[in-house]
């Protein structure tokens, strides 16, 4: 059937035992919203649909060099990559185990997007965001009903809150 894919997950109580999965954040997540922490609800609904869009376009477009052996020399490590980087979508059309669904799911998609456009509606999701996060950091920070208004004017619609009885009542 081919190599089986191998899935990993980090450890409790050990620090540096991170899932290969968080190897990837700092180009897929660091670099792309920075470092800030983002405390609007308001805002969360528009970063979801720019994660969407940025990891389709990762795993569309971007090759990535895959890691094949690493062997430790005294205190140096060796790493050995592929000659030839691949996308992760190119990966799974040459994996022996993929179906034809998923092949022509991903040829579609392919097809459909145009990866110039993708990088600019980042950037310019990106930019709405930012801006609307500085204008929400301008208001005082107990104005609940303001922010909402702001986040109205860049089309978002503000989530409702729960009410305490509502709650209390199951």
């Amino acid at each position: 059937m081919g190599e089986r894919l191998h899935l990993t997950r980090s450890r409790a109580g050990v620090k540096n035992d991170q899932a290969y999965v968080e190897e990837k954040n700092l180009t897929h997540c660091r670099d792309f919203f920075g470092y800030d922490r983002y405390g609007y609800q308001q805002v969360m609904e528009m970063m979801q649909e720019l994660c969407e869009c940025w990891s389709l376009y990762n795993n569309l477009y971007r090759p990535q060099l895959k890691q094949i052996s690493r062997e430790r020399i005294g205190s140096k490590e060796k790493r050995r990559h592929e000659d030839c980087p691949l996308t992760p979508a190119e990966r799974i059309m040459r994996w022996e185990g993929t179906g034809e669904q998923t092949k022509q799911a991903i040829e579609r998609a392919l097809q459909t997007n145009d990866p110039f456009k993708m990088v600019k509606m980042n950037q310019n999701g990106l930019r709405r965001v930012w801006q609307m996060i500085r204008e929400m950091d301008k208001e005082a920070p107990d104005c609940e009903i303001e922010r909402d208004e702001i986040a109205k004017r860049y089309g978002v619609m503000p989530q409702k809150k729960k009410s305490p009885k509502a709650d209390a009542s199951k």
